[in-house]
């Protein structure tokens, strides 16, 4: 059968089909396969759990820290009723995304989802169902609320007296057509959880699709009880997958990361069920790292023991791993040859045998030799390939190397390493036409996948190797327009356009700059640019107007000898943008005053961007530190030199709201301080909360550049004996 389906992949031409029948080949048991389990849950084990959702958030107050118990205004509340936009709590209107939950887990891709921001964030999804009765199963761990059409059936609050279980059965009543379902959670939790439709007597449901506006039309609270029954929590074995309801169950939490409450599910007591049970096991055991090497070892041999001839393919394999980490290669390259003798080709062997072949010969000419083999028995396996392809690239045997990157990416192959590889190769070939097959393949990708930029990146990327500049910018230009609050996506765009020698009074670039100076004002992209340019930075403006005096400091810190060192300056400055980014700068001058305290300023460790980094010498003279692992080390440093640090560093606003700074001190209990001060633009519109608990110093407020300053000021004080 296996060789039934290599032809069969080979001839296939659709790449998502040829992958999925390749990882069907590898995955495929010999003759005691018998497991129960279907082959397709090495794809995804929740393959009929809802996956396609949209989100909106996170709304209401950002500070509250318990707002899924808060009150929303009726006409801004998801729950009380759905409509394409809300305004969030600092005036911004947002609007619904479209999101899949990731394969193999329940949880919802965390490069897209708001979490860690507060306030509340929705998500929303649904089915076309029947009229009748059945079951929501939910699992989770975190705080959520669920809307069955519109009515609570659930909420789970992690910290409060509700908190009960992490998988939900819930007795819902279907509604003719659309049905939705609205989860709420709280928006500084990741979002992690589970959603499946089962029949009455348990069945799953294929979810089908619907489209957000379907949703939207069924928002109506449902009429009549939604409830037809208790809910059950936990229920194990009330309503399961059948007889391999515990694998799956295992695999499921060993899939989220916990393999040691895997472990803790009850063994089915015997059949198929248990064969699998035994092959999982034997599996998860490698990721078992809080046991004991030998504790580990010595439960794969019992479980090797206890599985004897229904190891099946998975089982064997770890073996020979196993025996060859323990210096037995030989042994495994006896049985390897047995197993080849006993049940023919197979991909996986191969993989087994370069294993060995690299636990044979360190100098990797063995395993040179086993990729080579592999390949020629089985030239279907587009992984295998990519293996021999990094093989060769590393051995400096280029073409070899491109020829083989070609085959595996025709075979399917989504490894970019290997793509990066052929474009290498292809690109000191301009007559080469396996140029446009190449660029064809990853147009249809970026096609077949619209949501995974990977290939889009991929593609302008290679336009951009090829020489084809103008086709690669222009897709940079179309993409990043087409997705608008991207922030890699402009900045590549910028970047581009810099390659070209553009800059700024061009209008495609300044529009390109202005777009990414909104949605990150201090991008470390835009404030190089700008000042190499000599354009003004606000900022700038602002660190100047406002810079501390150093006269002032040196004055206010005589006479503080009570310690070892003394912050003669310790300023910091803020500059706040509309959205909350902040760009601020660290100031600091530290003076050693005996022997001690040079020990303590020899090391300091380094952060920001370094603009000022330098001891100064009681004879006027300066010396340059060096950065050694990330600290800065000061040179010849001697009692009554000084050390000066000035950096400058940024921080991302929270989705258009004001972010949290970091405390001011104004004192410690290391050293007194001359003059610390603490500076902080505000600009109109924005709204912040400046807490000065126990402030004795001085607080004045300007206004400047058409915003506010608050400038906080602390001088001559000495070493705290308490907390400040």
């Amino acid at each position: 059968m296996i060789n039934e389906l290599s032809s069969l992949r080979s001839k296939l031409p659709d790449p998502t089909a040829r992958t999925l029948v390749g990882a069907w080949l590898r995955d495929l048991e010999w003759d005691s396969s018998a497991s129960g389990l279907p082959l397709n849950l090495g794809e995804d084990l929740y393959s009929d759990w809802l996956r396609r959702f949209w989100w909106v958030g996170p709304l209401g107050s950002l500070t509250d820290p318990a707002p899924m118990w808060s009150e929303a205004p009726a006409d801004n509340d998801p729950e009380q009723g759905l409509k394409q936009e809300y305004v969030t709590e600092w005036g911004s209107k947002v609007g619904w995304n479209e999101i899949d939950r990731a394969p193999r887990t329940t949880s919802i891709p965390g490069d897209h989802q708001p979490y860690l921001s507060g306030g509340l964030v929705y998500f929303l999804t649904g089915a076309r169902l029947e009229a009748g009765r059945g079951w929501l199963e939910i699992e989770t761990t975190q705080s959520v609320r669920a809307l069955w059409n519109g009515r609570t059936v659930l909420f789970r609050k992690v910290g409060g007296l509700s908190q009960t279980g992490r998988r939900f059965l819930l007795p819902v009543n279907f509604q003719e057509g659309v049905n939705s379902l609205l989860l709420v959670s709280d928006g500084s939790q990741w979002m992690d959880v589970g959603v499946r439709l089962l029949t009455e007597s348990g069945a799953a449901i294929a979810p089908g699709s619907v489209e957000l506006q379907d949703l939207m039309g069924a928002s109506a609270p449902m009429e009549g009880d939604v409830l037809w029954g208790d809910r059950v929590v936990d229920g194990r074995e009330a309503l399961g997958d059948g007889p391999c309801e515990r694998v799956l169950r295992a695999m499921r939490l060993y899939r989220d990361g916990r393999v040691d409450l895997a472990f803790g599910v009850p063994a089915p007591e015997e059949g198929a069920a248990l064969i699998a049970w035994r092959r999982f096991c034997h599996g998860a055991l490698s990721s078992a790292g809080y046991l004991p090497d030998e504790l580990v070892r010595e439960r794969r041999v019992a479980l090797e023991q206890e599985l004897g001839e229904d190891q099946g393919l998975s089982v064997t394999l770890r073996r020979l791993e196993r025996l060859a980490e323990e210096d037995k290669a030989i042994e495994a390259a006896a049985e390897l040859e047995a197993l080849r003798a006993s049940h023919g080709a197979h991909p996986a062997l191969n993989w087994a045998q370069v294993m060995i072949a690299s636990q044979l010969d360190s100098e990797g000419t063995l395993r040179r030799r086993a990729l080579e083999e592999a390949c020629a028995t089985w030239p279907a396996d587009e992984s295998m390939l990519g293996s021999l392809v990094y093989d060769l690239d590393s051995a400096g045997s280029g073409v070899q190397a491109m020829e083989a990157a070609l085959e595996a990416i025709r075979l399917g192959s989504p490894d970019t390493s290997v793509l990066d590889v052929a474009v290498r190769g292809l690109a000191s070939r301009p007559q080469d036409e396996r140029r446009d097959w190449l660029l064809g393949v990853l147009e249809r990708r970026v096609a077949l996948y619209p949501s995974d930029w990977t290939w889009e990146n991929q593609l302008q990327a290679a336009l951009s190797t090829f020489g084809m500049e103008d086709l690669a910018l222009n897709r940079k230009l179309v993409h990043a327009e087409k997705y608008p609050g991207d922030l890699d996506s402009w900045e590549r765009l910028l970047n581009g356009y810099m390659e070209r020698g553009m800059t700024f009074g061009d209008p495609a670039f300044d529009k390109a700059m202005a777009h990414l100076e909104r949605l990150q004002p201090a991008h470390d992209l835009v404030l190089a640019e700008r000042r190499a340019a000599g354009q003004p930075v606000s900022a700038d403006a602002f660190f100047t107007a406002f810079a501390p005096d150093e006269a002032s400091a040196w004055q206010a810190a005589e006479d503080l000898t009570n310690a070892s060192t003394v912050e003669v300056l310790d300023s910091g400055m803020v500059y706040l943008s509309a959205d909350g980014s902040a760009l601020g700068r660290m100031h600091t001058i530290t003076l050693a005053l005996d022997r001690k305290g040079t020990e303590d300023l020899h090391e300091i460790p380094a952060s920001g961007t370094p603009l000022v980094a330098r001891v100064r010498k009681q004879d006027g003279t300066t010396r340059e530190p060096v950065i050694v692992q990330g600290s800065w080390v000061m040179p010849s440093l001697d009692a009554g030199d000084a050390v000066e640090l000035e950096f400058e560093w940024s921080q991302e606003g929270v989705w258009g709201a004001p972010g949290k700074l970091s405390p001011w001190r104004f004192a410690s209990f290391e050293r007194p301080y001359g003059l610390s001060r603490y500076v902080v633009y505000v600009p109109p519109g924005l709204e912040i909360e400046l807490r000065t608990a126990q402030f004795v110093g001085s607080h004045v407020i300007e206004q400047w550049g058409g915003g506010t300053v608050h400038v906080l000021t602390v001088e001559h004080t000495p070493r705290q004996e308490g907390e400040p």
